[in-house]
C-alpha cells in the first residue's frame, strides 16, 4: 500500500450519514466543509481549501454535497483529475436516480436531515419569512419529502415546523445509507486496488488476478444496479462467481420464508443444498465453508432480510478459500441490494401504472437504459481488453516455466493454472459475442447469401435457399458459422452439409385462411455425421452443455430468439444432425 489516502469530502450536513456509510473501510477518511447559509456566489471559494487538504499527496477525493440550492462551480481542472470523483448531491446519494427524477417531476422538494436541521438559519440568510416562503414554495412545489437516512432520529418535529413555514404538506421516505455505502464502496475498492498494485508490482500473478477480480466486480456493480429482473441479476452474479472461483458446481437457493426454496444454477449437476448447506441456511452466519473443504456458502441479504444463499462446490484451488470469502461476500451485498431495488422497482411500476404514468415512466427508463447500456458497452470492452492482456501476461510466465526444472506436482499445478486461464479467455471471448446481441436493430437478411459464405473448410455445404428474406438480428451470420463449426467439431463421419428452405407445412385446423400468407418459414441445416442422442436434443441449447465451451448452441438460440425464430434438433441419432429453424409468421418475405 502507498501513503495516498481515500478521502470523502462532504458537506457537514452529511457527516453523520457518511460516517455510517464508511464504517468497515480501513484507510478511508472523512473531511467535511461547512454548509452554505442561503445562496452564495461561489461554493468553491469556501470549499477549495478543504479540497487542497483532502487531495494532499495525490490522494483520491470522493466529493459530495447535501443538496442545497447552490450550484457547484468546481473548476474544470479539478473535475478532469483522475483522482477526483464527483459522487453526487442530495437525494441521489440515497435513492436510485430514476426514483429521484420521478419525485422531482411530481414537484416534490427532496431534503436531507442535515439540511432540515438548519432550515431556520438558511431562511434567515435568504431573508424569508413565513408569508414569503409560502408564496415562493407554493408556486413551484407540491410537497416536501424528507429522505430518512436512519441516523438522525427524532426530527419529525422539525419537519412539521418546516412544512408549516413553507405551506407545503410533508412526508418521510425511508432510505437508509445503503445506496451511499454502495457508491462509496465501489469507488473505495477501485482505489484500494490501484494502491495495492502500486505497492506490490513484484507479485505479478497475484496482482493480475486481483486486477481481473476487481474489474469484474466493479463491472458487475455498474451493470446489475440497473437491472430490474431478479433472475437476470442472479445469473450475472453466478456467472461472475464461475469466472472468479472456477467451481464445478454453483447454485443460488432462494429463501422461501427462511427455508430453502427455488434453486437456480449455471452449471450441471445437483443444485439442491446438501446437509451442510441446509445447516448454513438456518445458521445466521454470513459465510461458511462446506464440510468437504473445497467449497463455501455466502448469504445474500438486504436490510437483515435473507434473499437466498449461494452454494459454491469443488473450486479449482480450495487452498485459497479464505481469500475467496471477502470478494464473494461483497458481491452478495451488491446482489442483495440489487434484488431489493428490483423488487422496489416492480412495485413502483405497478403504482405508476395505477396512476396513469406508465407510458411516461417507461420512456424515461428506456432512455436511461440505452445510455447505461452504451456506458456499459464501453466499460465492458475496456475490461475485456485489460483482462485479456493480463491473461497474456499469465500465459507468458507459464511459457517461461517450460524451460525450468520442476517436479511432477509443480508441473500439475502449472497445468491447472494454464487450463484455468484458457477457460477464462473462452468465457471472456463469449461475453464479447453475447454483448452484441440486440445491439443493433433487426434487419431483412437473405439467408442464402449468408450460407454461401460458410463451408470454406473440409466439408462442403449444399444449399437451395434463395428468393426470400428473413427478419433477424445482424448476428444471424454467427448462427450458420456456429452450426457449421459444430459439424466440424462433433459431426464424426460427416461428408457434407445440406441447407434447405421452405414454407412451414400445416394440416387440418392449423391451415391459414384462404388468401392469407400466415405460414412460417423453415430453414433446415443437416449433415450426415453421427447425430445427437435423443436424451440431449433439448439440453444441447442450454448454457454450459457440450464438450467444448458449452456456449455455441446457446448463443445460436439467443440470436434467433431476438426476432422470435425458434430452433430444434430433429435428426435421427446415427444418421446425422438436423436443426430446424422456424421463422414466425410475418418474419419472412419473398423477394424477386
Amino acid at each position: 500500500m502507498t501513503d495516498k489516502r481515500f478521502v470523502i469530502l462532504c458537506c457537514k450536513n452529511l457527516i453523520a450519514e457518511v460516517d455510517a456509510a464508511v464504517a468497515g473501510m480501513p484507510g478511508a477518511s472523512v473531511i467535511s466543509y461547512p454548509p452554505h447559509c442561503g445562496h452564495v456566489r461561489s461554493v468553491w471559494d469556501t470549499v477549495s481549501s478543504y479540497y487542497e487538504e483532502a487531495a494532499l499527496g495525490g490522494s483520491t477525493v470522493f466529493f459530495c454535497g447535501c443538496g442545497c440550492q447552490n450550484t457547484f462551480d468546481i473548476p474544470a481542472g479539478v473535475m478532469e483529475s483522475p483522482d477526483f470523483i464527483f459522487g453526487g448531491s442530495g437525494a441521489s446519494l440515497f435513492l436510485p436516480e430514476f426514483l429521484v427524477r420521478s419525485y422531482e417531476k411530481e414537484g416534490c422538494m427532496l431534503i436531507l436531515p442535515g439540511f432540515l436541521l438548519k432550515w431556520r438559519e438558511n431562511a434567515a440568510c435568504n431573508g424569508l419569512d413565513e408569508a414569503t416562503a409560502g408564496e415562493i414554495y407554493g408556486e413551484a412545489l407540491s410537497e416536501v419529502l424528507l429522505i430518512d437516512t436512519a441516523v438522525r432520529p427524532g426530527i419529525s418535529d422539525e419537519l412539521a415546523e418546516f412544512s408549516k413555514f413553507t405551506g407545503l404538506s410533508s412526508r418521510i421516505i425511508p432510505a437508509g445509507t445503503e445506496n451511499l455505502r454502495l457508491k462509496l464502496e465501489s469507488a473505495y475498492l477501485k482505489w484500494s486496488f490501484e494502491a495495492e498494485k502500486a505497492g506490490f508490482k513484484q507479485r505479478v500473478l497475484e496482482c493480475e488476478k486481483k486486477a481481473a477480480d476487481y474489474s469484474m466486480i466493479a463491472e458487475l456493480t455498474d451493470r446489475i444496479i440497473g437491472i430490474y429482473d431478479e433472475e437476470t441479476i442472479i445469473h450475472e452474479v453466478l456467472d461472475l462467481f464461475v469466472l472468479l472461483f472456477s467451481p464445478k458446481k454453483i447454485s443460488y437457493i432462494k429463501s422461501a420464508d427462511g427455508k430453502p426454496g427455488k434453486a437456480i444454477s449455471v452449471t450441471t449437476g445437483e443444485v439442491f443444498p446438501d446437509e451442510s448447506g441446509r445447516e448454513f441456511f438456518s445458521s445466521g452466519d454470513e459465510t461458511g465453508v462446506s464440510s468437504s473443504g473445497d467449497g463455501f456458502f455466502v448469504r445474500v441479504t438486504y436490510g437483515g432480510v435473507l434473499k437466498g444463499i449461494i452454494s459454491v462446490k469443488n473450486v479449482l484451488f480450495p487452498e485459497h478459500l479464505d481469500k475467496y470469502l471477502n470478494p464473494a461476500q461483497f458481491i452478495c451485498r451488491i446482489a442483495g441490494l440489487s434484488i431489493a431495488i428490483a423488487e422496489t422497482y416492480r412495485e413502483l411500476v405497478q403504482t405508476v401504472s395505477d396512476r396513469n404514468y406508465e407510458i411516461t415512466e417507461r420512456r424515461k427508463a428506456e432512455r436511461a437504459l440505452k445510455q447505461a447500456n452504451k456506458k456499459l458497452s464501453i466499460l465492458s470492452g475496456i475490461t475485456r481488453h485489460d483482462i485479456l492482456n493480463n491473461l497474456m501476461v499469465i500465459q507468458g510466465y507459464l511459457d517461461l516455466t517450460d524451460s525450468l526444472k520442476k517436479d511432477s506436482v509443480l508441473d500439475g499445478y502449472l497445468l491447472n493454472i494454464s487450463s484455468a486461464a484458457s477457460g477464462i479467455q473462452r468465457q471472456i471471448e463469449f461475453t464479447r459475442e453475447y454483448e452484441e446481441l440486440g445491439a443493433e436493430d433487426p434487419v431483412w437478411i437473405d439467408p442464402g447469401t449468408v450460407i454461401r459464405k460458410v463451408g470454406q473448410a473440409r466439408i462442403p455445404v449444399i444449399s437451395d435457399c434463395k428468393g426470400f428474406e428473413i427478419f433477424a438480428d445482424p448476428m444471424i451470420e454467427k448462427v450458420f458459422y456456429n452450426l457449421y463449426d459444430n459439424t466440424l467439431r462433433h459431426g464424426e463421419g460427416a461428408t457434407e452439409v445440406r441447407v434447405s428452405c421452405g414454407p412451414e407445412k400445416r394440416t387440418g385446423d392449423d391451415m391459414p385462411a384462404e388468401g392469407k400468407e400466415s405460414l412460417g418459414y423453415v430453414i433446415v441445416f443437416e449433415d450426415d455425421g453421427c447425430g445427437v442422442p435423443d436424451c440431449m436434443k433439448k439440453s444441447i441449447f442450454d448454457r454450459g452443455v457440450g464438450s467444448n465451451t458449452g456456449l455455441g448452441l446457446y448463443l445460436i438460440r439467443e440470436i434467433l430468439a431476438i426476432t422470435g425464430i425458434t430452433i430444434a434438433e430433429t435428426g435421427v441419432y446415427g444418421e446425422g444432425v438436423r436443426f430446424e429453424m422456424t421463422v414466425p409468421e410475418g418474419g419472412w418475405r419473398i423477394v424477386a
